[in-house]
Formats: C-alpha cells, structure tokens, sequence
C-alpha cells in the first residue's frame, strides 16, 4: 500500500501538545556526549598521569593492614583514622583529575558552540548558495513570503538558492538570530511546474523553523564532530603513545571496545534526533496544507531504505513511515522501547564518571569531611543526572499514558519502558566501569552489584507506573483544561524531586558494594589463607545485602528528603480530588485533536476515589497505636527502674521497638484500604499510613509528655520523620504487593463471570 493510499480514520491526536521526541532525544545526545567525553579524559588522565595513581595506590595499600587490624578489634575511632588516611592517599591524584574531566567537558562543549556558529558559513559555502532577491525572481519571492506569514514565523528566514543544482530539495539551516531555507535548483522550477509539491516541500521546511528544531539539530551535528575532534582522536593518539610505551594488549582493548561502543551510542542517537523531527515537519506542514495528500505525494517519490540496518543510521526516516505517521499521529505518542534502553544507557555511562568528578571535587573542599563526602557524592551526582532521565522518560510516559486512555485503551509497554531503562542503567554503568582504583579485583565489583542491579529495575518499573498513575488520576481535569502543559510540568518535577532521593539512594548501594570490594581484595592480598575462593564472594555478597538494608533504613528513618519523596507518592495524583468539580464528561474539539475535529473526547466512567475512607482507616490504625503504645509506657515506667530506662540497649530497644510497633500498624491499615479501593488503591494505602503516621507521632509525644515530661522541640521532627518513614518504607511493599493480588484476583472474577 502506497501512503498516498492511506486514510485516517479517526480525529489525529496533537503531537505538538506535548514536548516532541526531538527534545527528548536530544537531551538523551547531551548526556551521551557528556558520559563519553567524562569517561575518555578520565582514561586520558590516567594514562598521562599513571605514576600518580601508582604513588596513590601505593600509599592506600600501606593503610590497609590498619584498617583491617581495626576492623577485627572492632575499634571505630582506629577504622576511621585510617580510612581518613586513605582519603588523604588519593587527593593528588584527585587532584589533577578533577582538572582534566571539567576541561575535557569543557572544551567538547567550546568547540561544539564554536562549530555551531560557523555551520551557516559552512552550508553557504559548500552548497554554493547565493542569496535570492526580488528581482530574480519577483513571483516566487512574494509566495515565498506568503508562505512564511501562513506560517506564523516571528522572523523570517532569509531564502538562498543554487542554480546549478537541478535536485529537488530544500534545506532549512541557520543559528540562533540567523536562519536560512535553501532550494535547489530543481525545487525552483517545481515552482512553476508542480506548484503544489512546491508548496509541499517548501511549507515542510518552514515547519522545521516553526517546530524550533533547527538550533537543536545543527547543535547536535556539532556536538558529535566537537566530540570526534577533541575526545576521540586524542584518545585514539594518547591509546596509541601509551601502547608503545607499554604494550598492554588486553588493557588497551578493554578500554579501546568501551569507547567504540560509546561512539557508536552517539552516533545512532545523533541520527534518532535527525529522524525524529522529520515526522513532526510532515504533521506541521499538513495541518497548513489542510492535507496531508500533497506532502503524501512528495514522500512516495523518495527512495527507500535498501537494507535494515540503514534505517537506524540514515539521517532522514523511512518515506513509507512517515506517511503513517502524517495519518496515524498515535505514533508520535508511543513510548519506544529502545529509546528507553538509550537513555538507560546514556545515563548509565555517565554515572560512575560524575560520581567519580564530585568525589574528587569534594575531597578538594577541606570544609567538609571525609566521612560525609559519600553522601554530598551520592546527591550531587543525583541532582545532575536525575533531572534529565526523569524529564525525558517521564515525558515519554506522560504522552504514552494520556494517548492510550483518550482512546479508552489501557497504557501499553510501561513497565516494560522501565525495565528497559534499568536494563540501560546496568549496561551503561557496566561499560562505563571505573578504573581509577587498580586495587580491585575486577569479579567483585561485577558479582557485588548484582543486588544493586534488581534494585534499578525493580525500582524503575515502578517509578514509571508511578508517573502513569499520575498522568490516568489527572486526565479527566486535563482534558478540561485548554492546555495539559501546567499538568505535565508539575507531575515532572515532583517526578524529578522522587528521583532524586532514588537515585541517590542507589548510588549509595552501588558505591558501598563497590567498597566493599575494594576492601575484599585487600584482605584476600594481604591475608590470602583468610578468605578463599568462593567464600570471598560469598561473604562479600552477604555483607552488600545486609549492609544495604541496614543502610537503606539508616538513610531513610530520619531523612527529610525521603519523607518529601513519599509524601509526594500519594499527593500528587490523588490531590485531584480538590478539583472533581471541574471534570467534563463530554469535551468538544480543543488541544487533544489537531484541525477542528467534531469528534467529542468521551471520557471513560472511573471509579471515584475513596479518601475518606482512607483517611478513617488511617485514623483507626493511629489510634490503635496510641492505646497501645499507652499501655506499653504505663508498664514501661512501672517496671523498669528510672535508672536503667535511660540505659544503652534498653532505650534504644524500647524506642526502635515502637517504631517498628508504628511501621507494622501502619503498613496494615495500607494494605486494608489498597485492597478495598479498585482505583489508585496503593495510593490510598499510602494515604492511609500517612495519616495514621502522623496520629501515632502525635499519641507518642502526647504520651511521653503526659508521663515523663516535656518532650524537648529537638526531638519533635525527629520522632515525626522516623515514624512516617518508617511506615511508609513497609507499606510501600505491601499496597504494592495487595494491589497485585487484587487486580488479579478481580480480573480472573470477571473473565468468569463473562465465560
């Protein structure tokens, strides 16, 4: 079938209400670009700076038996004291490759502007472009303008022509303040013999000025060259000097295949980028044309894709492709599967390499001290990189989720995006291994990360079904509304303040399974009969999982990021409710459909959500801890003698054990309203143990007041933000999990009930 053939069939959905995936896939080339440029200095450093390293190296390796010897006697102060001594090894070294990333990254993104500013001269000069006028031609110079004013374009662009070239083709270009449509030769004459293919070609051009996606396209075709000229051929030269001088055939390989892969990555999204804005020039120029059956008959006279894999590499997509598209705009909607193992990826490069960046820089600020760098390390490389992957696969879902319910279908392929974001997350962090510390042992770090690993993916998916669950809560107040933009703009950036604390949190896990590594191979160095293969492993993996969970609730009891971060879980979607009164049943033509389409938005009947009955239940539980926890401190005083009450283990027995007490009541009545509510059940759940989180918070310092004075203020937020944490981290699983039971076990009602 031809795409001229092809017909809608139903009212097209607006792509253009939503940022486009030339965006996304833009900034997915940025963070690519920034990963590999940050990994190839880091190597650069190390291989013009190896003696440096080795002095550092040497240093930590004499510090080790003293660690070691701290850690069997059990003495703290003596373990910090030398783990500090190590910290001191390594500032050198740190030093100097604190300097060379930033200027790595700094002079790829000074030569990807300089590049950028000169690509008009550029495209002047090799096209032999000369500037047309009215007086060559009169006709065409008034259409031209007629064209531009249809195309509502706040600056018109300045119109360049050769002659010589009988091709039919057209080119927009340009910067910033200065754009250009270039037509052949062969377009000229299309104006007098083929005046509606003419139009076609030349609209489809303005789109891209319309669309915005000139700057970004000449910036990404600039970043790629700037990332050639001054990352990849020094590394290729510094690889090729440090191989004659030490004729390291596997370590040059090993490093020579990552950056080849990493090349290749930049590549194929700098070619995504250029596809993806050809599908939204094709929609902008028809929605002028009123047709899509004139730039249908452009696109069928182009040459298609002869192999495959040409269809991943060429810069210009598949003519058959975007005349679907033109037809079917559901397309620009979905959430592609490998876009989000690209931006897995992208992000997993330059992870360990911006860890590695703020670790050095943070050694360098004697302000701050050792033992508080891992988490600054963990934040700040969560605060650079959680904004960009929440924002691009965010959007994605936003998009993908408001696409399937306005057709009344459910959202397709979530769960798997976010899988495959993981996926991407492992890989990248995978190829982007750190090799500054020449210490390790490189199958512990592999076999450690293992948990970490189904943490991401694990963690992921259900960040992404988060989002969806936000974009179907607020989708009736939205189709109300003249624009979703203020929806999706919120929903991103609590999006983004979530993945924060997430991605910190996993960054934490990844760094001290990477420790624990490091400290594997000095013990197994300096006291080889002291831990054998395979129990090495096995110990190593039994102290990252343990010392994970104990790190994750050390992290979260007391956390006012996390406490913001949950609050966030159940807040947003459900803050809807404030505006019930506002939803339509019935929406006319407005910003969902592109033209005036007649075809009203009949929005799907939903359950109503159920907060006062979350909030009952959450209420009950709160009370039924503060009965008990009275009666505990009642038996608590008359017991056990004053004296012994403020005593270590007891008191910290007596107020972990309430916590705990709290948590499990909590985590109760969340499961309770997840399973009785059938919409955005584990939300509610989540309500519900927020409430009853803060009614025990209250019962407890009531109580303690009540019975052994005043609660001093210091302790007020403390006691809240464990309480509420604490609950909030088991009721998590368990709406989740009930939630599941429940879907399915309603699912399997009503599949026999139809039988």
């Amino acid at each position: 079938m031809s795409a001229s053939q092809m017909i809608p069939r139903r009212a097209r959905l607006n792509p253009f209400a939503f940022p486009s995936d030339t965006d996304l896939r833009f900034v997915l080339l940025i963070v690519t670009v920034l990963g590999a440029s940050l990994f190839i200095y880091n190597w650069i450093c190390l291989q013009t700076h190896f003696q440096e390293l080795l002095a550092s190296a040497s240093c930590a390796s004499h510090q080790g038996p003293k660690s070691i010897q701290a850690i069997s006697a059990l003495n703290v102060p003596a373990f910090q004291t030398a783990a500090n001594a190590v910290s001191q090894c390594g500032i050198p070294y740190h030093r100097i490759e604190t300097v060379y990333m930033i200027s790595g990254v700094v002079l790829v993104g000074t030569v990807a502007v300089v590049i950028y500013w000169l690509f008009p001269l550029w495209n002047l000069w090799r096209g032999k472009l000369v500037l047309l006028s009215a007086e060559d031609s009169p006709e065409l110079m008034v259409y031209l303008a007629e064209l531009c004013h249809e195309a509502q374009l706040a600056r018109l662009p300045s119109f360049v022509c050769n002659p010589f070239n009988q091709t039919i083709t057209g080119l927009a270009f340009g910067r910033v303040g200065r754009y250009y449509v270039a037509l052949s030769g062969g377009l000229v004459t299309l104006f007098s013999t083929d005046r509606a293919s003419f139009r076609a070609i030349v609209l489809h051009e303005l789109a891209h000025l319309r669309n915005a996606d000139v700057s970004k396209t000449y910036f990404a075709i600039a970043s790629w060259w700037a990332f050639v000229i001054v990352a990849l051929v020094p590394f290729i030269v510094i690889s090729a000097v440090g191989f004659v001088k030490n004729p390291d055939v596997l370590l040059t390989l090993d490093k020579a295949w990552r950056v080849l892969v990493m090349a290749a990555l930049v590549f194929l999204v700098l070619a995504a980028t250029l596809r993806a804005r050809e599908f939204y020039a094709d929609v902008r120029a028809a929605i002028w044309e009123n047709s899509a059956t004139p730039l249908l008959r452009v696109l069928n006279r182009l040459a298609m894709p002869k192999k495959r894999w040409q269809r991943v590499t060429q810069f210009h997509p598949d003519p058959h492709e975007r005349g679907r598209t033109l037809n079917e705009t559901d397309r620009l909607f979905r959430l592609g599967l490998w876009d989000a193992l690209g931006f897995g990826i992208a992000v997993g490069i330059a992870a360990p390499n911006i860890l590695a960046l703020v670790n050095s820089l943070f050694y360098l600020l004697p302000q701050i001290n050792t033992s508080d760098i891992p988490d600054w390390q963990t934040f700040g490389a969560a605060l650079i990189l959680a904004p960009l992957l929440a924002a691009a696969i965010g959007l994605s879902t936003w998009r993908t989720t408001f696409a399937a319910l306005v057709r009344g279908q459910a959202p397709l392929n979530i769960g798997r995006a976010g899988f495959c974001v993981g996926v991407g997350l492992i890989l990248g962090t995978f190829l982007s291994l750190s090799f500054d510390n020449i210490l390790v042992n490189p199958l512990f770090p592999f076999v450690l990360s293992l948990p970490w690993s189904l943490v991401v993916l694990v963690s992921l998916v259900l960040f992404l079904h988060w989002i969806a669950m936000g974009t179907s809560a607020w989708l009736d107040v939205m189709i109300s509304s003249r624009s979703p933009r203020l929806f999706y703009t919120v929903g991103l950036v609590i999006a983004i303040g979530v993945l924060v604390v997430v991605m910190a949190q996993l960054f934490y896990f990844h760094l001290f399974a990477t420790d624990t590594a490091t400290l594997l191979t000095l013990i197994t160095t300096n006291n080889p009969t002291l831990l054998t293969p395979p129990f090495d492993l096995l110990i190593g993996f039994a102290i990252v999982i343990v010392g994970n969970i104990l790190l994750l609730i050390y992290n979260t009891l007391l956390s006012t990021g996390v406490f913001v971060a949950f609050v966030c879980l159940w807040a947003f979607p459900l803050a809807v409710w404030f505006w019930r009164k506002q939803v339509k049943t019935a929406v006319g033509s407005h910003w969902a459909f592109l033209g005036a389409s007649s075809q009203p938005i009949v929005l799907p009947r939903q359950d109503p959500f159920r907060l006062r009955f979350a909030l009952i239940v959450g209420l009950v539980g709160g009370l039924v801890f503060c009965g008990l926890f009275l009666v505990i401190d009642i038996f608590w005083h008359l017991i056990v003698p004053a004296a012994t009450r403020g005593a270590e283990p007891l008191a910290s027995f007596f107020l972990y054990g309430n916590i705990v007490m709290a948590a499990l009541l909590q985590a109760t009545a969340a499961g309770i309203v997840a399973g009785w509510v059938r919409r955005l059940g584990a939300l509610h759940g989540l309500f519900a143990a927020f409430v009853g989180g803060c009614v025990m918070t209250v019962g407890i310092l009531a109580i303690v007041s009540l019975i052994g004075g005043l609660v001093p203020a210091a302790i007020i937020w403390p006691t809240f933000t464990s309480v509420i944490n604490a609950g909030a981290l088991l009721a998590w699983p368990v709406t989740f999990i009930v939630s599941v039971i429940v879907q399915e076990t309603r699912k399997s009602h009503r599949e026999g009930v139809t039988a």
